[in-house]
């Protein structure tokens, strides 16, 4: 086996027999096209030759292969051919000439004599391949003797003589050769060929295959005759490369279990079920065009992060791009959860253009993402991400963006906000209205009931609310006016659907039955276990711990009812914002059923259990979300791990709850440990650090050995560090400056000199905390001090590793020495930081160094305008903005935007001083849409 096949010469045709590919030694070889068809194939002796013909041709048929263009890996000259699972597994994709090559192939193992043969483009169409077959008599791995017997020496490059008098012009008529055109088998609705928008008979494509050949040679265009069935011996197939042991992309859609008319409104709303029409939306049509549209730069991975609430349509709306795209020739599909290396490395050789969709990305999926990532930057065909999740938090910009910032992989990132209101509510509702059956005179005056006072419809509700609408009204209640009301009800109507059920399935339900139901239903909902632990999950309803055979029908019942995600194989009451409604409704009451849930979950669980309690605090009930989180973490010690990791990429309830946690006189949790490895500047964890940092202070004060000493400084400059994230300045300040007497006293003792560092590092810290609390004087003693130290370090044996330290000294001293008044020697210290920071950003680890060099221009460009140098001030600020420009397309991308707008606002500034009024504007106009976008997104108060 092998990973990829070389592309094919196009100047060379007999080398397409080595693309041909058929059992090796009669064996059923994995990847060739009779193994992929199975029974579908015809064998050699399964009647005339042109019923195998047929039947092959219907077998291709039956895999539904989307019609694609030439892949863009395809270089002048040499082209890309799809191997046959490609064609015939997945992705089921094909050229023409895939799939005349798959095709041929097939036809020897079912004892056809094929030709490949390609007509010359036009200036109206392109090439063409199609497959002839010889009707004479069985091909078994050499040409039948009969076959061109009147050629004394036939070569297998040619067409057989008469060829074209003996090709039959329809399936019916006489001849000894059947042209067929196999792109039949294939269809794509886009396509600007009407005969490729839909699939073709065998009749329709023997004819069409006849005369294009006709024409072909007519015109003289027949370019390439290949006789396989003659040449196959002296060809060498390639080895077939690699296949996916697994499956790494699910479908977009899945199929409705029951199709009957007496079910529940769950499924019907899941968005992976495709009931309800898609009505448009802007943000599809953006991103359908984002993904398809040439890259000016080259080949770079494009990842879209699409948030917004619970409710607001994330998930239909990747489900349906994606269902749109692989219907013009892309590979989609949902990323398997932990998928297997070796099959994402099979996944980044697929000819085809790739979108890979990662739902609830946020939901400790950073890993997934990252590892995808890394095996598909060496694709040249194009390579999507969308990435959907409630909000953009540490899981980007802490886990996934910073473990890429150090790849060579070119990255574009898109952030695109969906809100939780659809633009065209009423389009909405009378979409679903009209899928779930509303007459089309009910439907056409139909309109919304008004916003709740409470905030807006979702989309998810508009389409809860037209269910509602479209079914006879048997309970006399008035519309829902709010999301828990709506809520509810529409789990009213499923328990109603589960009781029915229960009762033709396993007999007579008792008083109990419905709220057992109801109790299951959450309680799988917090786990969302897989669909092999169901039935363990369900042994914390008291009714049915020790009945196993109740329970075994419960689990049943419920394996039949609910919905079993593709990607991971869970199963919860689905869509999303109802099953969170449901768990905060039950266990908002029952926390002994609450904690028996837990303490028999397993450790993916757990974690599910963790986000299903984070997901509280952004509905109605949110409150409930930290009470829960707090009886999570004191019902099961071990939980605070999964919860920290959860905290870490989202916030949440946990965030407070492991603050709590930690400051208990007994806590379960290594304070020591989370003190030295959380990470600095945690958006999250600030608080939770701090107290992890204030309980693990050393022990023996009294002692002044240098082992304690040190332990001491550490702690005391750690301690600053996380008193100043939290806005604690003068506890900052204090505690710096007690550590950097400890770092003075090491310094001057036998092993002074290994002390430096860890001095100029307090001293460094120390001038921020001096500067933050209004002692400039002091910031600029200390920092003017900590410069010298790094600069003798810098000239030592190690000098290259002080560098950086180095170049954020001069930094930090040119803005002390601008805020003492010495705009001269600031413009001096930030000029050297530019030079250091330039020559660090061409090192070995130069991209690292590009935030600090674009940070360290713009402050050179303001130091240049104080000191009236307004044409380099400009100079440098352009080269900022750059440089800001690049970082913004990259992996990390949005954490740079408020330094591309802050840079191009001081580009505008330095441009209008210049003179040049136009650019002025050109520049701050673009600061403004940045800006205003910001202020539209997560943080938003914050810009």
């Amino acid at each position: 086996m092998s990973t990829a096949w070389r592309r094919w010469p196009s100047n060379d045709p007999k080398a397409l027999l080595d693309y041909v590919q058929r059992k090796r030694n009669g064996k059923n070889t994995p990847g060739t096209p009779a193994q992929l068809l199975g029974t579908d194939m015809p064998a050699p002796g399964d009647g005339p030759v042109i019923d195998r013909a047929r039947a092959l041709y219907d077998a291709f048929a039956t895999r539904r292969i989307v019609y694609a263009d030439e892949p863009t890996t395809s270089d002048p000259g040499r082209q890309t051919i799809r191997p046959p699972y490609e064609v015939l597994a997945s992705p089921r994709h094909g050229t023409c000439l895939d799939l005349a090559i798959a095709f041929a192939g097939a036809c020897l193992d079912a004892g056809l004599h094929p030709l490949v043969l390609v007509t010359a483009g036009t200036q109206s169409g392109p090439a063409h391949a199609l497959v002839a077959v010889w009707l004479g008599g069985t091909w078994s791995n050499h040409a039948h003797r009969d076959y061109r017997a009147d050629e004394p020496d036939p070569d297998w490059q040619t067409l057989p003589q008469d060829f074209l008098d003996h090709l039959a012009d329809t399936e019916d008529a006489p001849g000894a050769f059947l042209a067929i055109d196999i792109t039949g088998v294939a269809s794509q609705p886009d396509a600007a060929d009407p005969r490729r928008r839909q699939q073709q008979s065998w009749a329709q494509s023997v004819t069409y295959g006849a005369s294009l050949l006709r024409q072909a040679a007519d015109e003289n265009r027949l370019s390439i005759a290949l006789d396989v069935g003659l040449g196959h011996e002296h060809g060498e197939p390639l080895p077939l490369p690699d296949q996916p042991r697994t499956r790494v992309l699910t479908p977009p859609y899945q199929p409705i279990p029951d199709d009957s008319d007496d079910t529940g409104p769950l499924k019907l709303l899941w968005a992976r079920h495709d009931a309800i029409r898609f009505h448009p939306r802007d943000e599809l049509d953006f991103l359908k065009d984002w993904f398809r549209a040439p890259d000016p730069q080259g080949p770079r991975t494009r990842i879209a992060l699409l948030h917004g609430v619970g409710g607001a349509g994330k998930t239909r709306l990747a489900a349906e791009l994606a269902h749109r795209l692989a219907g013009t020739g892309w590979f989609t599909g949902f990323l398997a959860r932990d998928p297997d290396l070796q099959d994402c490395a099979w996944l980044s050789r697929v000819a085809s253009p790739l979108m890979v969709v990662v739902d609830y990305a946020e939901d400790h999926k950073s890993a997934d993402v990252i590892n995808t990532l890394r095996t598909l930057q060496d694709r040249e065909a194009p390579t999507c991400l969308l990435l959907t999740a409630r909000s953009i938090g540490g899981w980007w910009d802490e886990e996934i963006a910073k473990a890429l910032e150090d790849d060579t992989h070119r990255l574009l990132v898109q952030q695109l906000p969906l809100a939780a209101r659809h633009p065209r509510q009423t389009g909405v509702y009378r979409a679903a209205l009209r899928s779930f059956g509303a007459p089309e005179t009910t439907v056409m005056g139909s309109t919304p009931p008004p916003d709740p006072n409470s905030g807006r419809w979702t989309t998810l509700d508009l389409v809860m609310l037209a269910w509602l609408a479209a079914r006879p009204s048997d309970d006399n209640t008035e519309t829902p006016t709010s999301e828990e009301p709506l809520y509810e009800k529409i789990l009213k109507h499923e328990l109603d659907y589960w009781v029915r059920t229960y009762k033709s399935q396993i007999g007579k339900p008792s008083k109990r039955t419905r709220e057992m139901l109801r109790e299951a239903g959450a309680c799988v909902s917090l786990l969302a276990p897989r669909e092999d632990r169901l039935d363990h999950a369900l042994t914390t309803i008291a009714e049915l711990r020790c009945d196993t055979k109740r329970r075994d029908e419960v689990t049943a019942l419920l394996e039949e009812l609910l919905p079993t995600t593709p990607e991971d194989g869970t199963v919860a009451v689905r869509p999303d914002p109802l099953g969170t409604h449901l768990v905060s409704a039950v266990f908002r009451t029952n926390r002994e059923l609450f904690g028996a849930c837990l303490k028999t979950a397993d450790k993916d669980e757990r974690l599910n259990a963790c986000v299903s309690v984070s997901r509280l605090a952004a509905v109605s009930s949110g409150a409930d979300a930290g009470s829960l989180a707090q009886t999570a973490l004191e019902a099961v010690s071990e939980l605070w791990q999964p919860a920290l990791s959860l905290a870490a990429a989202q916030g949440g309830p946990f965030v407070k709850a492991l603050e709590s946690l930690a400051a208990a006189e007994t806590t379960p949790l290594p304070l020591a440990e989370l003190a030295a490895t959380l990470p600095i500047g945690h958006s999250n964890l600030r608080g939770l650090a701090l107290i992890a940092t204030e309980r693990s202070r050393p022990d023996d004060l009294a002692d002044s050995s240098e082992e304690v000493l040190t332990a001491r400084a550490s702690w005391l400059n750690n301690l600053s560090i996380r008193r100043g994230e939290t806005g604690d300045r003068q506890g900052a300040l204090t505690s710096i400056t007690e550590a950097v007497d400890r770092y003075r006293t090491l310094a001057t003792g036998p092993n002074g000199p290994a002390f430096l560092p860890d001095l100029a590092a307090s001293l460094n810290n120390l001038s921020v905390q001096q500067s933050e609390t209004g002692d400039r004087q002091g910031a600029l003693t200390s920092i003017t001090e900590a410069v010298a130290i790094r600069r003798t370090l810098a000239t030592g044996p190690n000098g290259p590793a002080f560098l950086p330290d180095l170049a954020g000294s001069l930094n930090n001293l040119s803005n002390q020495q601008s805020e003492t008044g010495d705009r001269q020697g600031a413009l001096t210290s930030i000029t050297e930081a530019v030079d250091r920071y330039r020559t660090l950003a061409t090192g070995p680890n130069g991209l690292a160094f590009l935030p600090d060099l674009a940070g360290s221009l713009n402050n050179l460009s303001i130091r240049q305008g104080e000191t009236g140098d307004r044409q380099g001030a400009l100079t440098s600020i352009t080269e900022a903005v750059d440089r800001y420009r690049t970082l913004a397309t990259g992996p990390n991308g949005p954490a740079f935007l408020p330094d591309l707008a802050g840079s191009l606002n001081n580009l505008s500034n330095r441009r209008g001083e210049t003179g040049d009024r136009q650019g002025a504007l050109t520049s701050i106009t673009e600061a403004v849409a940045i800006r205003r976008t910001l202020a539209t997104g997560p943080n938003g108060p914050a810009f």
